[in-house]
C-alpha cells in the first residue's frame, strides 16, 4: 500500500516538472497589430524640411567641383564659289534693250565680250552669292583674266562697277571698242509714208537747185514738217569708243554698231528707214514730177 502511494507522488512530481518546463520554454508574446496613419500636412512639411537639410549639409561637405570651360566651336567660313562660264558666254545684251518703252536720253552700255570661259558664270549664282562676288570684285579680291577688265563708271579703282540689265558686272577685252545705245525721239514713219516723204524731198531738192524762188518749195517744206511732227517715236543711235586706235578694233566696232542698229530697227519694224526707197530705172535722168500735196496717200496717227 505504501509503495503505491510513493509511486503516485513520484508520478505527480514528474508531471508537475514537465508542465513547469513547458510553461517556462513557451513564447507567450504575440506580434502587435500595425496600424498605418497618413502624415498630416504639417508633418509632411517637417519631414521634407529635414530631408532638405540633410541634402544641403551633404552638399556643403563635398569638395568644390572645378569648372571646365568648354571651347565653343568657331564658325567655318565657306568661300563663295566663283564658277567660270564654260558655255557660250553671256551673249551681248543689245537684244535685251527695251523696245516698247525705252528710257530716253540715257546711255545704255552694252555687253560686247562673248568669250567662253572668260567671264564668271553669273547666272548660276544665287542672290547671296552674286552680291558677295560683286563685293569681292569691288574690293579687288577677284580679278578679271589677263587681257580683260570689268568696266567701271570711272576707269580706275574709284569707279563703281557697271552692271547690265540683269545686275551682272560687264567684262570687257582691253583695246576693244565700248558700244553704247542712246534712245531719242526721232522721225519714224511707216514704209508707205517714208516713200512719199522721200519723193517730196527729191522734189524740193530739185527746185532749190534749179528754181530757188519757186513758191512750191515752201509748200513742200510745210508738208514735210507736218509729216515729221506726226510720225515721231523712240529710235536708237549706236555709239562706239575705245582707248586703242588699232584698226582691227575699229573695224570690228563698226561692224558691231551696224549689226546692232540693223537688229534693233528690224525688231521694231523700221528697217526701211535705214535705206532710201527703191527708184525705177531712169528716175534720176529727169526731174522729179510735181507733187499734188492734197492728193498724198498720207495718214496721220
Amino acid at each position: 500500500m505504501r509503495n503505491k502511494v510513493i509511486w503516485g507522488f513520484a508520478i505527480l512530481i514528474i508531471l508537475l516538472i514537465g508542465v513547469s518546463v513547458f510553461l517556462i520554454t513557451r513564447n507567450t508574446e504575440t506580434d502587435p497589430e500595425i496600424v498605418y496613419r497618413p502624415l498630416t500636412p504639417e508633418e509632411k512639411k517637417e519631414v521634407d524640411r529635414n530631408i532638405q537639410e540633410i541634402i544641403d549639409k551633404a552638399k556643403k561637405d563635398q569638395p568644390p567641383i572645378a569648372e571646365v570651360e568648354v571651347e565653343k566651336p568657331q564658325p567655318v567660313e565657306n568661300p563663295v564659289p566663283v564658277p567660270r562660264n564654260s558655255g557660250a558666254g553671256i551673249i551681248p545684251n543689245y537684244g535685251l534693250v527695251e523696245l516698247e518703252n525705252p528710257t530716253l536720253n540715257k546711255w545704255i552700255r552694252l555687253r560686247t565680250t562673248n568669250v567662253p570661259g572668260i567671264d564668271i558664270d553669273w547666272a548660276s549664282l544665287s542672290p547671296e552669292e552674286l552680291a558677295d562676288t560683286i563685293a569681292k570684285l569691288e574690293r579687288g579680291e577677284i580679278s578679271a583674266p589677263e587681257g580683260y577688265y570689268y568696266r567701271k563708271t570711272v576707269p580706275d579703282s574709284s569707279g563703281e562697277l557697271i552692271l547690265d540689265e540683269n545686275g551682272y558686272p560687264m567684262i570687257h577685252k582691253k583695246g576693244e571698242y565700248v558700244i553704247s545705245v542712246l534712245w531719242t525721239m526721232e522721225f519714224r514713219p511707216p514704209p508707205d509714208v517714208w516713200e512719199e516723204y522721200d519723193r517730196i524731198t527729191d522734189r524740193k531738192s530739185f527746185l532749190k537747185g534749179n528754181i530757188p524762188d519757186s513758191p512750191e518749195i515752201g509748200a513742200l517744206e510745210a508738208k514735210m514738217a507736218e509729216i515729221e511732227r506726226t510720225y515721231r517715236g523712240p529710235l536708237p543711235t549706236t555709239f562706239g569708243m575705245s582707248g586703242s586706235p588699232e584698226n582691227g578694233a575699229r573695224s570690228r566696232a563698226d561692224r558691231m554698231k551696224t549689226r546692232i542698229t540693223v537688229d534693233l530697227y528690224t525688231q521694231m519694224g523700221f528697217r526701211h528707214l535705214l535705206r532710201r526707197p527703191p527708184r525705177p530705172d531712169g528716175y534720176y535722168s529727169k526731174p522729179p514730177p510735181p507733187i499734188d500735196l492734197n492728193d498724198l496717200n498720207f495718214r496721220g496717227e
